[in-house]
């Protein structure tokens, strides 16, 4: 009973709480970035805490709209499409050129990205356990400008000005320790801790404008992720010769003398997580809307029942992936169980809150915003170029105005001389 346990359940036990504390803190940390972002544009119901809002002057500078990528629905038709050709670009690059140089090209990436982050992941903890005033007392100003251009990679300077505090000086230790660990000795945990960042970063990064382009998203994935699975090698052949922090790893039998893996793919539960952090905005714009006269909302201290169940649903998505992969004792393409998981888990809350139409027309208040303000500053523009075309043809009416005057002088000018040479005719006559 204990061997089945350790082989068997803990494993697994294992892999789903990484994924699911991922996806947790992925989607918490993208509602507070969408509460910053809704501050910034303008919304005043939102009661931010004491560390984002008792900025120093120093501070000010720094503060800018949080950093987030948004997909709309043309972008996630084609990101299985995308993701497709990718997944076939390395299959046949591991073919062509081995492991050996796919790999190495790929160290070097996750190195770059693995740094980045990192720094951006730890430097608000170590700034919170440092304190203003010692993360301010280390403070050094960044500026540098790349002036050459490279043909269709860079067509003008590039400049750099950055404030680099001990915070960031921290980060970038422990992330330089991080990979030295993980590139040295292959270690398993230091691999699930890279892929536990690159999956929390990747959630809370990338936002879907509105829940029918979280839908065409998924479902697109589901059939590329049975495609690959199914009926072609690409997607196993890719993960078995791939290294690097691209999946979850946990030993089947942590006391073996030679260790053998469970696995569970980044992009299982970075996926999904984006449609989970989609979902948590419609609670709080849910919560938003219900709220009275002067009350505010403090961060994510709201309900949220359609992120509880469609978190449930993501999890029994899991628990089915598994049993399946346990049964048949092959591969199973996770998307297959998570995206049904994950989607009509919503939709039957919805149906059940009598939402379904508001949940599956739901856009998300700062695509709203972003579009009324695109709106009005092509508006703007368009009547500038309007006042623009009215005073150019101001001017040249005035232009033609002032010529036909000229003309007019010149010809009452060419009339006196002409009569005063008929006079001085007529005299010497």
């Amino acid at each position: 009973m204990t061997e089945l346990f350790i082989t068997k359940v803990l494993p697994y036990i294992s892999l789903l709480g990484l994924g699911l504390t991922g996806i947790y803190a992925g989607a918490i940390t993208s509602i507070h970035q969408f509460q910053e972002k809704l501050v910034i544009l303008g919304e005043t119901d939102i009661e931010l805490s004491e560390s984002e809002t008792d900025d120093d002057e120093e501070d000010e500078e720094e503060q800018e709209f949080p950093i987030e990528e948004s997909m709309n629905k043309k972008q996630a038709s084609k990101y299985p499409l995308i993701a497709g050709s990718f997944l076939v670009g390395i299959f046949f690059a591991l073919k062509l050129f081995g492991k050996r140089i796919v790999n190495l090209l790929f160290q070097i990436y996750f190195t770059f990205v693995g740094i980045l982050t990192i720094v951006e992941t730890f430097s608000p903890v170590f700034k919170k356990m440092m304190g203003k005033k010692l993360n301010n007392r280390v403070k050094y100003k960044l500026n540098f400008k790349f002036p050459w251009k490279i043909p269709y990679l860079v067509d003008k300077p590039i400049e750099i000005k950055e404030t680099i505090r001990l915070s960031e000086i921290a980060s970038l230790i422990a992330a330089i320790f991080i990979h030295i660990w993980y590139f040295k000795t292959e270690s398993w945990i230091a691999n699930n801790i890279l892929g536990w960042l690159f999956s929390y970063k990747g959630i809370y990064s990338l936002s879907l404008e509105s829940f029918q382009t979280g839908g065409i998203l998924l479902w697109g994935l589901f059939f590329y992720d049975i495609f690959f699975v199914f009926f072609t090698p690409v997607m196993v052949g890719v993960a078995k010769q791939l290294k690097g922090p691209i999946k979850f790893m946990f030993p089947r039998n942590i006391f073996a003398d030679k260790l053998e893996f469970s696995m569970l793919g980044l992009g299982d539960i970075a996926l999904p997580g984006i449609f989970i952090a989609l979902i948590i905005k419609f609670d709080y714009e849910n919560a938003k809307n219900n709220l009275k006269k002067n009350e505010t909302i403090k961060k994510d201290r709201f309900l949220k029942p359609y992120f509880r169940n469609t978190f449930v649903g993501y999890l029994i998505g899991c628990i089915a992936t598994v049993v399946v992969m346990l049964i048949f004792k092959a591969a199973q393409p996770a998307l297959l169980y998570l995206v049904p998981g994950c989607f009509i888990s919503s939709m039957l809350t919805a149906v059940f809150k009598g939402e379904f139409s508001k949940l599956f027309y739901y856009e998300t208040l700062t695509t709203k915003l972003e579009n009324k303000r695109k709106k009005e500053e092509m508006e703007m523009e368009k009547e500038k170029e309007k006042k623009g075309d009215e005073e150019k043809d101001k001017k040249k009416i005035d232009q033609e105005e002032e010529e036909e005057e000229e003309e007019e002088e010149e010809e009452i000018i060419i009339k006196d001389q002409k009569k005063h040479s008929s006079d001085g005719d007529e005299e010497n006559d």
